[in-house]
């Protein structure tokens, strides 16, 4: 299969899923309503509150959702249609960029065309967000379009500096990145005393300070200076509360919330309030670590693994339970899990399965090639960083949405391992493998 022909196949399946999201109309979940009352809000209003005028106020919807996807939603009027359509086509740049990498680096485009075919036919969730109102696809790009940009040659212009505007951009469509710019820092810092160039540390300051810039509009608006309240949120409801419902049980864990609620409430300063719930949450999960560190663990597994069953009962239709599946791994209900998996309609059960099959064959591949490829290698470190800063943030809820940003660095790192299998003479000793210069 040449280029050509992957370029064709690669737009039918994205166009397949296109037409079935616009005629089934399955393309909201619950997140996606944040993000397009937050558009209707900034083109009515000027605000970036996140929820709809005509319920009871929420203060934590001020700052619950960072402005980048709502923004998008504005630029393009929030047609569904248009919206989709261009998910489609930076969901599509996407996987070129990453066929065009492994093929700069050696690998036969028969070979890389038919490996990147397969993930995105085995791992098809990402084409569900690809047809969905929901910032990950347009997330997914920024981020692997600013790691092509660090591989670029150290000293072509400006690739340090479009790097870092794509993953300040990153940052402000989805809060995970807000410490991304520490070990990127980091690694600007010992690129800049390698090659003496201290250019190259100053563009990463760009995304510290566009997190000051929107804690400071935050403090405007809620008097608390801060990035977004769904930290806040995801401490409380889902690291406090699975971590407790693990070692203690649901009955136990949901009178610990409801207390912590119940004094949150009585608290009239929105800051005071945040700070008494983040402060009680750390210190229940450090009387707790070990029982913590088991249910994050879990959500590292499910992450990698999580055939994304929640995504296709939504865009199918379909009926399914409430409870997400790897939610109740993360509660250790695996009874719940079997009779989630039991009780799915037919079309639901194919794609768990094919998705299934699809995550352990390409973590699989993704293993090998950790273990094929030089350590040395720069661009295999960097690719490994981007894996584990998303990997190790997943929080105790790991779920196919989350693992759609590391898709392609999985990818990537199986198919340069099979360049590196294919490259390694047979019988040598000690050698790496040629082609991998240092980025």
């Amino acid at each position: 299969m040449n280029a050509r022909r992957f370029l064709f196949v690669l737009i039918g399946l994205h166009a397949l899923f296109y037409v079935l999201a616009l005629s089934m109309d399955g393309i909201r979940i619950a997140d996606s309503y944040d993000y397009l009352y937050q558009a209707e809000n900034i083109r009515e209003e000027g605000s970036f509150y996140a929820w709809t005028h005509n319920d009871p106020y929420k203060p934590d919807y001020e700052t619950k959702r960072t402005p980048g996807y709502g923004l998008f939603l504005v630029l393009t009027g929030s047609v569904p249609a248009l919206v989709l359509f261009i998910q489609n086509v930076l969901s599509i740049g996407l996987w070129w960029l990453v066929f065009r990498l492994l093929r700069k680096k050696g690998m036969r485009e028969k070979r890389a065309a038919w490996l990147l075919l397969l993930v995105v036919a085995l791992q098809s969730n990402t084409l569900i967000y690809a047809n969905s109102l929901l910032a990950e696809t347009l997330f997914q790009f920024l981020v692997f379009a600013g790691f092509v940009q660090l591989m670029q040659d150290a000293s072509a212009p400006y690739a340090w500096v479009k790097a870092c505007i794509l993953f300040t951009l990153g940052l402000l469509v989805k809060p995970v990145l807000l410490f991304f710019w520490i070990p990127l820092g980091i690694y600007a810092c010992i690129r800049a005393f390698q090659l003496r160039k201290m250019r190259l540390v100053w563009p990463v300051l760009l995304m510290p300070l566009a997190v000051l810039a929107w804690s400071y509009h935050n403090q405007q608006v809620t008097g608390w200076a801060h990035y977004t309240s769904i930290s806040s949120v995801n401490l409380k409801d889902y690291n406090t509360r699975l971590m407790l419902e693990s070692a203690y049980g649901t009955s136990y864990a949901d009178s610990v919330i409801a207390g912590i609620n119940d004094s949150a409430e009585k608290i009239s300063n929105y800051q005071a309030r945040n700070t008494f719930i983040q402060d009680t949450c750390k210190a229940l999960l450090t009387a707790n670590v070990g029982a913590y560190a088991k249910v994050h663990l879990k959500g590292m597994l499910a992450m990698l693994i999580d055939p994304g069953r929640y995504d296709y009962v939504q865009f199918f239709k379909a009926e399914g339970s409430d409870d997400g599946l790897m939610y109740k791994l993360a509660r250790g209900d695996f009874k719940g899990m079997y009779r989630t998996v039991m009780d799915q309609p037919p079309l639901v059960t194919f794609f768990f399965f094919l998705n299934l099959l699809g995550s352990l064959f390409l973590l699989g591949l993704a293993v090998y090639g950790l273990r094929k490829l030089p350590k040395e290698t720069l661009m295999v470190l960097l690719i490994c960083g981007f894996i584990g800063y998303f990997w190790v943030l997943t929080g105790p809820v790991g779920t196919a949405r989350y693992k759609s940003v590391i898709l392609p660095f999985m990818a990537l790192l199986a198919g340069l391992g099979l360049i590196s299998a294919e490259k390694k003479p047979t019988g040598s000793k000690g050698k790496g493998s040629k082609g991998f210069p240092s980025t």
